[in-house]
């Protein structure tokens, strides 16, 4: 790895690149309604549930919870971490 100049450090950090939190938009100070979250599709949340679901109780259980294989609920975990 090669070591970055002071220059180089300061357009990464100035482009957000270079670590550190980066506010990009602010809120506005009092909002009247904030802007609604995009929904996710029943597939996605099922994947989702199922990927939190092994965090807590392991992948085996997960599986035959929800029957899927392991082998997908290994893949699912690995897509979303």
């Amino acid at each position: 790895m090669v070591k970055q100049s002071k220059r180089t450090r300061r357009r990464l950090h100035q482009s957000g690149l270079g670590g550190g939190l980066t506010i990009v938009a602010r809120l506005p100070w009092r909002p009247r309604q904030l802007p609604r979250a995009p929904r996710l599709a029943p597939e996605v949340e099922f994947r989702l549930r199922c990927v939190e679901c092994s965090d807590r109780d392991g992948v085996t259980a997960t599986a035959r919870r929800f029957q899927r294989s392991r082998a997908t609920i290994y893949r699912w975990r690995q897509r979303y971490y």
